[in-house]
């Protein structure tokens, strides 16, 4: 198993230090911010976000929406995304000890892993899809005539 970090914030060089002391470092790869998220995205088993703070989280959607099963804090608009259980796993802030046995309980069940990617990217696409979004609003708008 590896670890693929992205993206870039204060603490990454903090990162990048425990990973050198705890000998991790040919076990976890930091690759900084990218715009080719697609690329990164099919090469992953699992995406994990564990924010202290989210106003929304259009990582987690994109991530969502290829299909990944998702583990993210329970902070800002990501409850707005993720039912836990059903497309994704909520862990609080902070909490390490439920990150860590979220991510090894979806490591080890792959039907588990299968049913919360399909989910992850069935409630997306019905949520954000364009012509659902279409859809909506010309219902909308057919009922208030």
């Amino acid at each position: 198993s590896y670890l693929l970090i992205a993206g870039d914030c204060p603490e990454i060089r903090a990162l990048e230090q425990k990973t050198e002391t705890l000998n991790l470092s040919e076990r976890v790869q930091f690759i900084g911010f990218t715009k080719d998220t697609n690329v990164v995205y099919s090469t992953l088993d699992l995406f994990i976000l564990p924010s202290h703070y989210e106003t929304f989280g259009i990582a987690l959607l994109e991530a969502m929406y290829c299909g990944l099963p998702v583990i993210a804090s329970n902070v800002g608009g990501v409850p707005d995304l993720v039912r836990s259980g059903f497309n994704g796993i909520l862990v609080e802030p902070n909490n390490s000890a439920q990150l860590t046995s979220s991510i090894l309980n979806i490591i080890s069940d792959k039907r588990l892993r299968n049913s919360l990617g399909s989910n992850a990217r069935i409630s997306v696409t019905e949520k954000f899809d364009r012509d659902a979004l279409l859809n909506k609003l010309l219902h909308y708008y057919q009922i208030r005539r």
